[in-house]
């Protein structure tokens, strides 16, 4: 794999918050990489298309052309997890009526530590927010 990659990966992990968008209303990243992973972002929405069975131009290849599909489709991915974890807070945090704190993506289920040992699902979260009790999926 390239080490470019390897590097970016690792800093996907240890600082999610650089590669959240600022609005989940569009998917442009304009964030602190955006110069270094634009293109490869561009390149793995085609590539997901293209094994989706859609029809893509096959000029998308000059994107990054030095990198594999499999490192580019790495990437996205990873990106898109990461942008997952942030709507699934967002939304959590409008549903408890919390105001926007410093959520750690990749703990996204949980806001801290001790609610994450507490709550079992997130329904028990929504629940416990909400004040309801009941089964699970009751609060929403």
């Amino acid at each position: 794999m390239n080490q470019g990659i390897e590097i970016l990966l690792a800093r996907m992990d240890s600082h999610p918050d650089e590669f959240i968008l600022s609005d989940f209303s569009n998917n442009w990243y304009d964030g602190k990489w955006s110069m270094v992973i634009r293109g490869l972002l561009n390149r793995g929405w085609l590539l997901e298309a293209e094994a989706a069975g859609e029809s893509v131009a096959k000029d998308y290849i000059s994107a990054v052309p030095f990198l594999s599909d499999g490192e580019v489709l790495t990437v996205h991915r990873k990106f898109m997890s990461l942008q997952a974890g942030a709507f699934t807070a967002s939304v959590l945090r409008t549903l408890l009526d919390e105001p926007e704190k410093d959520v750690n993506p990749s703990t996204i289920l949980y806001p801290s530590p001790s609610q994450h040992a507490t709550f079992t699902s997130v329904f028990d979260a929504y629940k416990v927010g909400l004040g309801v009790s009941g089964g699970s999926g009751s609060a929403i």
